[in-house]
């Protein structure tokens, strides 16, 4: 795979080009090499979620695939959280929801989804979901 030779995480650029690019096989057939493995590092590195890194793939896609997709991000308002932001909206939603992480100590797989959520909406989906629950595990050891 072209994206992978060219330093994008071979696992994660087969899952994006499978998942994403397949179902706009017809209109991806401009989308270059390079831009999509920019897109996949950005992921990979954890400057864009998943969420973002498929609606940045979308736009690339739709433009004509030869943009430099980390300025379709900055465009899209998809800047990384710097980790002090996010460690402080961890901290203001652990001290909201004191019930809610007791449970999440005590194991309850269902409400680490809810604190997450929680945290995504606070930093109105800027925040990487991966990192965030990065947050929560540290914070739980």
């Amino acid at each position: 795979m072209a994206a992978a030779a060219l330093g994008a995480d071979a696992p994660l650029a087969l899952t994006r080009a499978a998942n994403d690019v397949a179902a706009r096989a017809e209109a991806a057939t401009a989308l270059e090499p390079s831009a999509f493995a920019a897109l996949v590092r950005l992921e990979s590195a954890g400057s864009l979620s998943a969420t973002q890194a498929k609606t940045v793939l979308a736009e690339l896609i739709e433009s004509g695939g030869n943009a430099d997709p980390a300025d379709v991000a900055r465009r899209l308002g998809f800047e990384a959280l710097p980790s002090s932001e996010l460690d402080a909206f961890v901290d203001e939603v652990i001290a909201a929801n004191p019930s809610e992480w007791g449970r999440y100590l005590s194991g309850d797989p269902k409400v680490g989804q809810f604190l997450l959520g929680q945290v995504m909406r606070a930093t109105k989906g800027r925040a990487n979901g991966k990192l965030v629950a990065e947050a929560f595990a540290a914070r739980r050891r």
